[in-house]
């Protein structure tokens, strides 16, 4: 499985706002193992391909201002983490 940093940008001026956030998140959670280490960013553990989950975000939600998917190596450094580290460990490991 590929690991990947998913962050995004939706439009909060828009009416039902929070229902659209819940929608990308929704679409999150069907993409893979994932965790929430901070607002808008999600780490994913998936076998999907980067432009596969920009394209399954877009998809979901016509709020989509602007969105980020890296691929990631497997290393990281935090700092004051600790509530999510545990969490962030499962999904970065194999």
């Amino acid at each position: 499985m590929n690991k990947y940093l998913l962050s995004f940008d939706l439009d909060s001026s828009i009416p039902g706002y929070e229902q659209e956030y819940s929608k990308v998140e929704s679409a999150v959670q069907n993409l893979g193992r994932y965790c929430k280490p901070l607002n808008n960013v999600f780490i994913i553990a998936s076998n999907h391909t980067h432009l596969e989950i920009r394209k399954t975000i877009l998809e979901c939600s016509q709020s989509v201002e602007a969105i980020l998917v890296v691929q990631l190596e497997g290393t990281y450094a935090s700092y004051n983490y600790k509530e999510k580290n545990d969490e962030l460990s499962q999904v970065m490991s194999n």
